[in-house]
């Protein structure tokens, strides 16, 4: 339950300076730094709101990248597959 409220507060927080790239670092223990990224690529901001910079989320891969994550496989589930039956 922890890694979905952590993403839950990952998307309220902003996500401009180097300050709120260090407290999405505090924040986000439960997450993998794959997973924070891909949450981040794949926001959608609000009206007001403005879509995450690159070099916002290469600085928070910057900050992560002393984590030891275990390497996981991200499935896009937008994508299909093709099966074939013969």
């Amino acid at each position: 339950m922890e890694p979905l409220i952590q993403a839950a507060q990952l998307l309220q927080l902003k996500k401009k300076t180097h300050e709120d790239a260090e407290a999405i670092c505090f924040l986000c223990t439960s997450l993998d730094t794959q997973h924070i990224v891909k949450i981040l690529n794949l926001y959608t901001p609000y009206e007001s709101e403005e879509q995450v910079t690159v070099s916002f989320i290469r600085t928070i891969q910057a900050q992560l990248q002393d984590r030891n994550d275990p390497q996981q496989l991200l499935l896009d589930s937008k994508h299909l597959f093709p099966v074939l039956f013969e």
